[in-house]
């Protein structure tokens, strides 16, 4: 096994040489690492030897031959290039409107989530002239070799985060980038048109969900995008890319691009987000969540449009089922007597799932043929986009929401009934606050029950 070479590697601490040996090799054998390991061996080699030094050290291990650079910029926004140099551009929300959004009706013990007040971001999906998109990046570089982010203005710093997490970011200071910049031939794929459905987070069905599944869906009512070749990340979730084919069918152009590739294109059109993702946040300490608000008036009936098409294509069943939308229990934020709460639901008529298991048509089947749903907080949620108007759904969760509130405009807008049934803390996540897990009150999920019928009947 090659070892790190040079008189910088050999000053290396043990636990980081190994790491930048073990990443190395495994990514000569063909294997993906984490985007999270990456950015620990980012972190380690930046603290021990300076970005400049640390990034020769990554670079020659990790991404090796001529035409890898670090390039220094300023931040530089999607929107601000969109709206100086974009081939063609079709603006969804002007942005600037002031939403204010309160948390969901809530039963139980006390919930921590503060209402939300903040403008809206401009959204709009763009053509950019010989741009070059990478796997797993959220980034696009443009023509003249800068690298533009979806970030809006006032949106940096509100939230904490590393975008070093994104693999075309070494380091990141403030508005100072450092990019690696890599121009290889050999890892260079050109079309003539593309459509970028590739992201930091698009191996995560919440983050699928909430970016680049509406992406997509903002962009299928151009014509002269709705037919451009869509390229994904290669090793997402087979559900992502059937969530596209549900739209356009199996025979238009899908092109799974693998780690490392770059996609140059003549036409590269690229869409932002409706809401600031922050990538990578490191911490909801701290957190304005002011930052994070979303236009639901806008973004529902887009939506709503969207499941309504899937309702004809494949011919989906009409809201009756009760159903418990459930998480894996070894996984951060789960319920301690969860066992407990699956066997009452259950005896109850509720039938369990874990979304995962399905295929994203049957998991639309299954969303929009339930008139009531029980669902764990997590990034099942998203899912919920998928229900008919008027679904009651009751959302299991504990306190500490500090993002909560985004939830309640929205899901007003989508028009479903949704409440949160709070429960106890027990095990506090001082990192992440969202992540910790509880205990739902029994008692109080079966009177909600009882009172919430799956075919009619109210609280």
């Amino acid at each position: 096994m090659a070892q790190p070479t040079g008189n910088l590697a050999q000053t290396l601490p043990d636990a980081d040489a190994t790491l930048l040996n073990t990443l190395g090799q495994r990514i000569r054998n063909g294997d993906t690492p984490p985007l999270m390991r990456l950015l620990d061996l980012k972190t380690r080699l930046k603290a021990g030897a300076g970005p400049n030094q640390a990034f020769r050290l990554y670079r020659d291990t990790l991404m090796p031959g001529p035409g890898v650079s670090l390039r220094r910029q300023p931040l530089v926004t999607l929107r601000e290039r969109a709206e100086t140099e974009a081939l063609a551009l079709h603006v969804v929300h002007e942005g600037g409107r002031e939403i204010a959004s309160q948390p969901p009706d809530h039963l139980g013990a006390p919930l921590m989530a503060p209402p939300l007040k903040g403008r809206s971001r401009k959204v709009f999906v763009a053509c950019f002239a010989n741009a070059t998109v990478q796997a797993r990046s959220s980034a696009v570089r443009m023509s003249d070799g800068i690298f533009a982010f979806d970030l809006q203005p006032g949106e940096l710093g509100r939230i904490p985060v590393n975008m070093a997490f994104d693999p075309v970011v070494f380091d990141q200071t403030g508005t100072d980038f450092q990019c690696i910049d890599d121009q290889r031939h050999t890892t260079r794929l050109h079309l003539p048109e593309a459509f970028s459905l590739l992201g930091c987070d698009t191996v995560a069905f919440g983050h699928w969900i909430g970016e680049q599944f509406q992406h997509y869906v903002l962009a299928r009512q151009f014509p002269d995008v709705a037919r451009v070749p869509i390229l994904i990340d290669q090793g997402i979730p087979e559900q992502h890319k059937q969530s596209i084919v549900a739209f356009c069918g199996p025979d238009h152009p899908i092109i799974e691009v693998p780690r490392y590739l770059r996609v140059q294109a003549d036409r590269m059109w690229v869409a932002c987000n409706w809401f600031y993702s922050p990538k990578l946040m490191v911490t909801d300490k701290g957190a304005d969540p002011n930052a994070l608000v979303v236009p639901g008036a806008d973004v529902a009936p887009i939506l709503r449009a969207a499941m309504e098409d899937l309702d004809r294509l494949h011919d989906l069943p009409p809201a009756r089922d009760a159903l418990f939308i459930t998480r894996d229990p070894e996984r951060y934020r789960h319920i301690s007597n969860q066992a407990e709460i699956t066997g009452m639901l259950e005896a109850a008529g509720d039938r369990t799932i874990r979304p995962e298991h399905l295929s994203f048509v049957d998991q639309v089947r299954t969303y929009r043929g339930a008139s009531r749903i029980v669902v764990q907080s997590g990034s099942a949620m998203l899912g919920l986009i998928m229900c008919r108007p008027g679904t009651k759904i009751r959302l299991l969760t504990h306190g500490m929401q500090p993002f909560g509130a985004i939830l309640g405009d929205f899901f007003h807008q989508m028009d479903l009934d949704l409440r949160m049934i709070v429960g106890q803390t027990v095990d506090h996540d001082r990192v992440y606050s969202d992540k910790s897990s509880y205990r739902i009150d029994p008692a109080l999920l079966a009177d909600v029950i009882e009172r919430t019928p799956a075919q009619g009947g109210g609280e």
